[in-house]
């Protein structure tokens, strides 16, 4: 693979079985997850995942230690303890289900790879099942690159008025290079025919949002 990719070694493998042959990469990147480096609204569920199980953890505990107090006859059993309760109840589901969702999402991010070949596109998940959306080349209806973040960004390639998980590549890695990538399938295309390899893996180290031979158009 060229040197706009960096996977994995078992996500490596996993685009490689994918590939046909005379099939060449352009680029294949992990995207981030949302709330991996997404904007600060995203990012502020990080404080909620550090804080969640540990406010959660603190209030079963004080249920319990009221429970004990009613047990021993030193408090009557009332409304409060039934609410102390089932706040316990809530929060420690909210609190370690965000935990949970975000690992998750994380996980799944760091097992998926974003693929640009000189014939199409390719987005592979190996976890938690194996799993793998294609375009080909002439489906591709356009190429615009969105900035996310400082690391990331997202690149849509087909038509629609805002990018989202069914038209674009969302949250990749050096945006630019992929934007690039896709371009030249995009130019290839239009000219009638697969994009050249070497020209491909030359267009992910296009680093400017200029409309040029790529056929980039900035955000």
């Amino acid at each position: 693979m060229s040197h706009a990719t960096d996977l994995p070694t078992a996500v490596d493998a996993a685009v490689r079985a994918e590939l046909r042959a005379g099939e060449v990469v352009a680029y294949a990147r992990s995207p981030l997850s949302m709330h991996e480096d997404g904007p600060w609204s995203a990012r502020l569920v990080w404080v909620r995942m550090a804080l969640g199980p540990i406010v959660a953890t603190g209030t079963l505990v004080k249920a319990l230690l009221a429970r004990a107090e009613i047990v021993s006859g030193a408090r009557p059993l009332d409304w409060d303890f039934a609410v102390l309760l089932l706040g316990a109840f809530f929060l420690s589901l909210a609190g370690w289900g965000d935990a949970w969702g975000i690992a998750r999402d994380r996980r799944r991010a760091r097992r998926s790879a974003v693929v640009v070949t000189n014939q199409r596109i390719l987005i592979v998940h190996t976890w938690p099942a194996r799993t793998v959306l294609a375009w080909e080349g002439h489906e591709i209806t356009r190429c615009v690159r969105t900035a996310h973040t400082t690391r990331c960004g997202h690149v849509r390639f087909l038509d629609g008025l805002y990018s989202h998980e069914q038209n674009a590549l969302m949250r990749v890695p050096d945006p630019h290079a992929c934007a690039a990538a896709v371009g030249a399938l995009l130019t290839a295309q239009s000219t009638g025919g697969r994009a050249d390899a070497d020209d491909a893996v030359d267009a992910a180290t296009v680093a400017d949002g200029r409309r040029g031979a790529a056929g980039i158009l900035p955000a």
